[in-house]
């Protein structure tokens, strides 16, 4: 978690770092169901974006 917010520091005000944030957030939890990645992921989001 830690390189993703390295990788993309201006997340919380550029939507595009989030976008990128999200998907590289995806990847490793690919075999998820698709609606518990999704939440899981939506989750993550929102407290990184606190």
């Amino acid at each position: 978690m830690e390189k993703l917010l390295e990788r993309f520091p201006n997340a919380r005000v550029n939507p595009d770092e989030q976008r990128q944030l999200r998907a590289a957030l995806y990847r490793p939890l690919v075999t998820l169901e698709r609606e518990a990645r999704s939440a899981l992921v939506d989750l993550i989001v929102a407290t990184i974006l606190r």
